[in-house]
């Protein structure tokens, strides 16, 4: 092997190990359990990466052996697709299921026995075939690269298509500024599709060379990408609401939900009547970390300049998503406000009142009516605050 080619070769498999350790060691952290799901994912990642690169680094000198594992590399180049598409569906949760099918390992560990059946057998059958030749892989050869494109593409779409549905979410409950902390991931799947491309032109026109150059630079930049930004904590691990409003410039106040009915309404329809002007995931952060309600002159036309709709349709988006008028929904707000500051430990001797004042109540009266008439059971801001 040339000299360029071991050092083209050498880079992704260092890369791979600095970065399958760096995951490994930090694996110890006390994390949620989906985090400790991805940098398992991603160490199991980088382990077959540098077993195939290595495979390569190798393979003239020691074609002899390798020819044995010639079953162990077709899985593995199947199940590396599988475990990066594991990782991304872990890191873009959009329901319940936190992990892929059983079905998506499944499948490469039957395609593996199939494969170390036939190849063992013919060993057995011409031994004399499987003498080193210019490619000891030439038996199996059209089967590793025909298998190898299919599931590229399958994996490939799948992670472009999971992305996709994931950053819609984010964008129609957020907004387009929470997606920016994951543009990264857009650019991994950009990489992996660079990847697959320089891949398939090797194969039509054996310009060896130009595709490990493309190799040596995509792969380790790849890497850093990802190890960095899960390092970094860059991604948003959320469960989206069953159930979403949402105000359309239409003036329409939308439900979307998951369609399980013919009724509900989906996201895309959603997003077709009309550019949404409210979101209520963004009407109710706002509400929570800006703390309007503690103005006691706080009035619905405040709302104007932040959301950029009038107050016809601020009034009738609120009457709608949390079945109250403004100034009830405002007033349990305040409620919480109060629940939450008689809790403080340096507010224990402090009188009532002056706790509802600080909450925005105008009156120690109001508060008293607005108390009276809560109902816990059926008080929207209570799952919220």
């Amino acid at each position: 092997m040339k000299i360029f080619d071991v050092i083209l070769l050498s880079v992704p498999i260092f890369s791979s190990l600095t970065c399958g350790a760096i995951f490994f060691v930090s694996y110890q952290d006390k994390l949620t359990p989906v985090e400790n799901t991805i940098k398992k994912l991603l160490v199991c990642y980088f382990l077959m990466m540098i077993f195939l690169w290595f495979k390569f680094e190798i393979y003239v000198s020691l074609q002899q052996t390798l020819r044995y594992i010639i079953p162990l590399y077709c899985l593995v180049l199947q199940t590396i697709n599988v475990v990066f598409y594991n990782f991304i569906y872990a890191l873009t949760p959009l329901g319940k299921r936190k992990t892929i099918p059983l079905f998506h390992y499944l499948i490469p560990c039957i395609l593996f026995v199939i494969v170390s059946v036939i190849t063992f057998a013919h060993y057995i059958h011409d031994p004399e075939s499987f003498i080193p030749r210019k490619d000891a892989f030439i038996f199996l050869r059209p089967y590793i690269v025909i298998s190898t494109i299919v599931y590229m593409i399958i994996y490939i779409g799948l992670c472009v298509k999971r992305v996709y549905q994931y950053r819609q979410s984010i964008i129609l409950q957020y907004g387009k500024e929470k997606w920016e902390s994951m543009h990264w991931l857009s650019l991994v799947i950009g990489l992996r599709v660079l990847f697959f491309v320089v891949f398939i032109i090797d194969l039509i026109f054996h310009i060896r060379n130009f595709a490990l150059l493309i190799s040596f630079i995509s792969t380790p930049l790849q890497h850093i990408l990802i190890v960095y930004n899960i390092i970094q904590r860059n991604y948003l691990l959320y469960t989206p609401k069953q159930t979403q409003t949402i105000l359309v410039t239409s003036g329409n106040v939308l439900q979307i939900k998951k369609r399980k009915r013919k009724r509900d309404i989906s996201e895309k329809e959603a997003m077709a009547l009309g550019e949404r002007l409210i979101v209520q995931s963004e009407f109710e952060k706002y509400f929570k970390e800006n703390k309007p309600y503690l103005d006691p002159q706080f009035k619905i036309t405040d709302l104007i300049f932040p959301f950029h709709v009038n107050r016809t349709y601020l009034s009738t988006f609120i009457n709608k998503t949390y079945g109250m008028n403004f100034s009830n929904y405002v007033n349990n707000w305040r409620l919480m406000e109060v629940k939450r500051l008689a809790r403080l430990p340096q507010n224990k001797d402090r009188d009532i009142a002056e706790l509802v004042a600080e909450a925005g109540f105008g009156s120690f009266r109001n508060y008293l009516r607005v108390k009276k008439a809560e109902d816990s059971d059926n008080n929207p801001v209570n799952d919220q605050y």
